[in-house]
């Protein structure tokens, strides 16, 4: 096993994680002893992490059982004494949560950590500045990153705290998100963007977007609110017709299940459609529906020409090859033919 005893802080190359409101202070190797953690769960737990991933963790001991990476960012904790259980405890954990635990189920006693400060004459508040370190850090690979979840909760929070940071309006979330989650696709991004929006204005803030854009809650809810039409492949009994709502980037999706829903139930279908944000190249919501219609339309062509296919031929104009080899204890290693 590692000895702990021989980490040398000196020689750990990574400098230090800028985010708003802190700034690192020292790197010292601290005795776990003289850290409360804070439970994910509890009252002042990480705001930002709502559980703990369990394979994650038994991956990091395995990795610490190595020893260390003196690349990586340490783990990090704030001068905030308090005693806990009949201990004084001179820090408070910040980042790390995983790393902590896993180190702890190996049996070490100390680590290296990363000693942030908050400014006396800070300009932002303790939950910006706290919690959007705590995004970046998970943002900085190969962390875990956050989730969705994560994200649409601690924005919320911090908005809910009067953050100087992120406001209640679309494209500072937006500016936000995209500053704390470099590395997540863009598509959850824009997902965060609309669940946050939705969920403020749920709670009564007056949020400002030029562009509506609508999560499939949303969607519903207009529509029961607004009209007597359904989405979600629900069956409209006043038009005998199935409803869906089709997002733009998604039209070969709903228009497979309306196939599908044809085949097995014998019902029609029709569409709502609604587009994404507005973009340099499509910068209105009519080029955007246009574009969607012409996709749709291409659509239907390709069906004909599949259907005339197998008039003629009597066979779809595809075919199952094979299967790559994945049942490895079975002896699978080339390519199945399954014809």
């Amino acid at each position: 096993m590692f000895d702990t005893k021989s980490i040398d802080p000196s020689l750990v190359t990574f400098t230090e994680l800028k985010s708003p409101g802190v700034r690192k202070k020292d790197r010292l190797v601290i005795p776990f002893s003289e850290i409360y953690v804070p439970s994910l769960k509890s009252g002042d737990g990480n705001k930002v992490r709502t559980h703990k991933n369990i394979p994650h963790i038994q991956r990091l001991e395995i990795s610490f059982a190595q020893g260390i990476d003196y690349s990586q960012m340490p783990p990090t904790v704030i001068e905030k004494a308090r005693i806990e259980d009949g201990e004084i405890k001179k820090y408070e954990l910040v980042t790390g949560n995983h790393s902590f635990e896993a180190m702890k189920n190996i049996g070490y006693t100390q680590w290296v950590f990363d000693i942030y400060e908050i400014p006396s004459n800070k300009e932002y508040g303790y939950e910006d500045s706290i919690r959007t370190f705590q995004l970046k850090e998970n943002n900085d690979i190969p962390k875990l990153g956050s989730s969705h979840d994560d994200v649409t909760n601690t924005i919320l929070r911090l908005i809910s705290h009067k953050s100087k940071l992120v406001y209640p309006d679309e494209d500072s979330i937006v500016n936000y998100v995209d500053s704390v989650c470099t590395y997540m696709h863009f598509q959850t991004r824009q997902k965060i963007v609309r669940d946050t929006l939705r969920k403020l204005k749920n709670n009564g803030f007056n949020v400002y977007t030029d562009y509506q854009t609508y999560t499939p809650i949303d969607v519903k809810e207009f529509l029961d609110k607004n009209t007597d039409l359904v989405s979600s492949g629900n069956y409209d009994f006043i038009r005998n017709k199935v409803g869906w709502s089709i997002l733009e980037g998604y039209e070969y999706e709903i228009l497979m299940n309306a196939v599908k829903k044809y085949h097995k139930e014998g019902k029609e279908s029709y569409f709502t459609i609604h587009t994404k944000r507005l973009t340099d190249d499509l910068p209105s919501a009519a080029h955007k529906r246009k574009r969607m219609l012409e996709s749709i339309h291409d659509l239907e062509q390709s069906f004909l020409s599949v259907f005339e296919y197998y008039s003629e031929h009597k066979k779809f104009p595809w075919e199952v090859m094979g299967a790559l080899p994945q049942d490895i204890l079975n002896g699978e290693d080339k390519y199945i033919y399954l014809k």
